[in-house]
């Protein structure tokens, strides 16, 4: 959803080193004049969107990471971390997710072999080890990414809780287990619920609404369990 649907400016950089400020539709997309690769006849300019990604910018010839801008994260809305689905917190391209592993253990090889050499001059320190630098104010991200980190968040914990209850119900008698499978099931009804009013339709009321759409949902689990068992004891 992020890479394809989440509206979003293309912020490609443009000749006047400005970023474009078209919407187009997710993080892995740009606008129609930025999404595919072709020369201005006016001046020869190449335009290239695969050439930078969301997190860089060209500066004099070279490709160089934005420093103006920060990404999101899975659970964050504020994220510097590079992972292999994100990058500083803005989503890889699939594309690319494979291509970058290379990169990133060079990256990785590096930072440690810079920690080791610090740690024999005596001049590492816990800062320089954990320490992060200050992320921008600028979100470069969606504007929907706030409550769709909000609502997942919401999700972990169900999920979570779900979980914990199928789990206590192999361990507990076979009555009380009966209710912690129906109460499990709810709550991951509930979950896919806010998953589907806030992911999926973005909507600013996902928890009044996806509160009402669970409890129908569950309603109607609970009335077709109920009526298919009961024909079954009749056959």
């Amino acid at each position: 959803m992020r890479g394809t649907a989440f509206p979003i400016l293309c912020e490609y950089q443009t000749t006047r080193d400005q970023p474009c400020r078209r919407i187009t539709a997710g993080e892995w997309h740009r606008c129609w004049q930025h999404t595919r690769v072709w020369r201005r006849r006016t001046d020869q300019h190449l335009v290239n969107p695969r050439k930078i990604r969301r997190w860089e910018v060209e500066r004099r010839g070279r490709i160089v990471e934005r420093d103006d801008v920060h990404g999101a994260g899975f659970f964050s809305n504020r994220s510097g971390r590079t992972t292999l689905l994100y990058r500083r917190g803005f989503a890889r391209p699939p594309r690319t997710v494979l291509a970058d592993i290379p990169r990133e253990i060079r990256t990785a090889y590096n930072k440690v072999a810079t920690a080791y050499r610090l740690f024999r001059a005596g001049t590492l320190s816990f800062s320089q080890i954990f320490g992060r630098r200050p992320l921008p104010s600028t979100s470069g991200v969606s504007s929907v990414i706030p409550m769709v980190v909000s609502a997942t968040r919401v999700i972990a914990a169900i999920v979570a809780a779900g979980l914990l209850l199928v789990l206590i119900s192999v361990l507990v008698p076979d009555t009380p287990a009966r209710y912690m499978e129906y109460s499990s099931g709810g709550l991951f009804i509930y979950a896919w619920a806010i998953a589907h009013a806030a992911v999926w339709d973005r909507d600013t009321a996902w928890r009044r609404r996806s509160t009402t759409e669970a409890f129908k949902w569950t309603g109607q689990f609970l009335l077709f369990s109920i009526f298919l068992g009961g024909i079954l004891q009749i056959g």
